[in-house]
């Protein structure tokens, strides 16, 4: 009886088979149970992006800050010095000017909180037309105030107004505007403050010169 030959079969070293191993699980064709699955992940992740806006509805979201920027730059560069010069006494002016511009930066520190409420509450439209009522309001009193603290507080009213409705409308910008455009939504909304700035100062300007 021939003798059997006994060949020894070479076993892996302690990272060859493991390595071996991973390399052919890497190459194992996906399980049919997990393909729904990413195939679920892709769709929410394309829903979750909203298709790009046009320019125009760009320009339409931010045109509220042209809207607001121009009757504020006008009111504070124009009708207020006005106003301290008709219904102040020239020795207190400095003071009136200076004590208006204070507290009315003071205002916008409301933003903020405003921004907060109005997330808790979901609702940004009631901030909005409240801060609109205050602008309306502070304006018709400035118009009518006499005296350094009248003058303030009507002042002070209309900053407030302001600060309100900008800080609810800040939170609108984020919402519908896709993430991807929030770069081009930011720039528009700088150009339309400064658009409002040149409006304003512009009109008083003219109106300045025209004696109304």
């Amino acid at each position: 009886m021939a003798a059997q030959r006994l060949t020894a079969t070479p076993t892996p070293g302690p990272g060859e088979g493991g390595e071996e191993r991973r390399r052919e699980s890497d190459l194992e064709p996906m399980a049919p149970s997990e393909e729904p699955l990413l195939a679920s992940a892709a769709a929410a992740t394309q829903q979750a992006e909203p298709p790009p806006l046009s320019t125009w509805r760009l320009i339409f979201i931010n045109s509220f800050f042209l809207l607001s920027a121009a009757p504020l730059y006008l009111v504070q560069g124009v009708l207020l010095p006005a106003q301290v010069a008709a219904a102040v006494p020239r020795a207190e002016q400095d003071v009136a000017l200076g004590l208006c511009s204070a507290i009315g930066s003071a205002t916008q520190l409301i933003q903020p909180p405003v921004g907060a409420l109005s997330d808790r509450q979901g609702r940004r439209r009631p901030w909005m037309l409240l801060g609109q009522f205050l602008c309306a309001a502070g304006c018709i009193a400035l118009l009518l105030a006499r005296g350094t603290w009248q003058l303030t507080a009507a002042f002070t009213t209309f900053m407030l107004g302001a600060s309100i409705s900008w800080g609810a409308y800040m939170c609108i910008v984020p919402e519908y505007v896709p993430p991807s455009q929030h770069g081009a939504a930011s720039g528009m909304l700088g150009l339309m403050v400064q658009g409002g700035q040149a409006i304003g100062s512009g009109v008083g300007y003219f109106a300045g010169n025209g004696g109304l």
